[in-house]
């Protein structure tokens, strides 16, 4: 699947001389054969600069610098580099971790500077964030942050924006082929490598089942424009049913955890869960309540719904109930997906949420991201800017080494192109920023819990949280 640009380019300079050989009209052999040369040569040294110029990786805009021996800190909560010495690579690296290594010291030489990565757990990274910047001494140089531990740092005045510190002709504010930029609470605090959309959240299915219940697949309703919360349903009914005549249901039409597919059920119906903008909470909002309408209906109403020993928080098991082939349709990232032994022993696929009956968009999953940022203090944020663009540009022009990396990790895990294909298409159209996620205990949970195990009404167990979520919102967008 690795395109050849300059290939692609010679093969194109090639067909329209011989077009224009073809079609040049009169004249003598001789000045046919003089105007076929310069045109060749005129094609050449056209495929030559393109090609010079596509060799040009983005960092070699950037004039060497004398850093003084600089240390430069990037804190992550794991380990983004193999284990190395200066003369010893870790034997579980792959090229592109060599790669990586490769250019770090290619920096530290073109800087006269130092880079460290270091691993802080999850869930120490704000507490030293926030101590190290109140110091007016940052702990690191450039941080990766969740989305709400990068709510909590931006709130509290600990991060830079991205315009406060990036150059003119950095990648990052103009093409864009290395990094791009996360925006919260209107202004782009975070960096964000640019790869293959990879993001995305899906309704994974069990193609096998699904064929033998004589219904159509749901990659191919969507593909007709016709996957929707009747299908979904219509699916799921058939599916659930008692295979072995004991009396009990053994086959389910709906597997994953409530509390990540409730969410992107609301995001199918174009609802919303927080406003940042107008610092709201959608918990009542008409369409999001409609699709809490159907989530009673899978578990209550049609039950056709699968929890692991009826516990909608077991979240281990609930997120793996689809592994043992019993399980119609799931919510599923990619990384939930086996790609080694053992793996699914039937045929899957997967499709984007189906479309709700209010959603007049493409929006079908919610997203919150964060990246990686700059603390406030950091002395001379701009260096640390240029070595992390130099650092994701590990490829330097070659932007396919990074993609086929990609891809070829997403062909380990799905089973057709048509799969892969889909993966990317859905990570990069179907995608709606909701950042409720970052709201301290947000009571959507509250909610589901009403409905799926105490049984309450949807009126009831929204009328109870609307203003819990209102406050908590309002208690965090001060």
């Amino acid at each position: 699947m690795k395109k050849n640009s300059k290939k692609a380019l010679s093969v194109a300079l090639c067909s329209f001389m011989a077009l224009a050989t073809a079609c040049g009209g009169g004249g003598t052999k001789e000045s046919s054969s003089s105007k076929a040369e310069e045109t060749t040569k005129a094609a050449e040294t056209t495929a030559a600069e393109t090609s010079a110029a596509e060799a040009k990786a983005p960092y070699d805009k950037y004039e060497p610098v004398d850093m003084g021996g600089r240390t430069f800190t990037l804190v992550y909560n794991w380990d983004m580099i193999p284990a190395t010495s200066d003369t010893v690579l870790d034997s579980s690296a792959n090229q592109e971790m060599i790669g990586k290594l490769e250019n770090l010291k290619r920096i530290e030489k073109k800087y006269n500077c130092k880079i460290q990565y270091v691993n802080v757990p999850y869930d120490q990274i704000s507490e030293k964030l926030t101590t190290s910047v109140m110091a007016g001494k940052p702990f690191c140089d450039l941080i990766n942050l969740s989305a709400s531990q990068g709510m909590s740092a931006i709130l509290a005045n600990e991060l830079l924006s991205v315009d406060e510190y990036a150059p003119k002709n950095a990648d990052i504010l103009n093409e864009q082929l290395v990094l791009k930029p996360v925006k919260m609470l209107g202004k782009n605090y975070f960096m964000e490598e640019f790869n293959l959309p990879i993001s995305g959240i899906y309704i994974g299915f069990n193609r096998d089942m699904i064929k033998k219940l004589g219904l159509t697949a749901p990659d191919e309703l969507y593909k007709k424009g016709e996957w929707t919360w009747d299908k979904f349903m219509e699916i799921a009914k058939a599916a659930t049913k008692d295979t072995d005549g004991d009396g009990k249901i053994d086959q389910w039409g709906v597997g994953g955890t409530p509390g990540r597919l409730v969410p992107q059920l609301i995001a199918s119906n174009d609802g919303f869960l927080l406003d940042e903008t107008n610092k709201k909470s959608g918990l009542d909002d008409a369409k999001t309540v409609e699709a809490l309408d159907f989530v009673n209906k899978i578990y209550n109403v049609e039950k056709v719904g699968y929890l692991v020993n009826n516990d909608p928080n077991d979240w281990g098991g609930n997120d793996g109930s689809f592994k043992d082939g019993k399980v119609a349709l799931f919510y599923a990232e990619t990384w939930m997906i086996p790609n080694s032994d053992p793996k699914l022993t039937y045929n899957y696929g997967i499709a984007p949420m189906p479309k709700g009956p209010s959603n007049n968009t493409d929006a079908r999953y919610f997203l919150a991201s964060g990246g990686v940022a700059i603390p406030r203090g950091v002395e001379k944020p701009e260096w640390a800017y240029q070595i992390f663009e130099e650092l994701i540009d590990w490829c330097g022009a070659d932007f396919s080494a990074k993609t086929d990396v990609t891809l070829q990790w997403l062909e380990s895990i799905y089973l057709t192109e048509d799969d892969v294909n889909l993966t990317m298409e859905i990570s990069k159209n179907c995608a709606k920023v909701d950042y409720y996620s970052t709201i301290p205990d947000y009571p959507l949970g509250n909610v589901i819990n009403a409905i799926i195990v105490d049984g309450k009404t949807v009126s009831q167990a929204v009328e109870e949280n609307k203003q819990i979520a209102q406050d908590k919102v309002s208690a965090v967008l001060k």
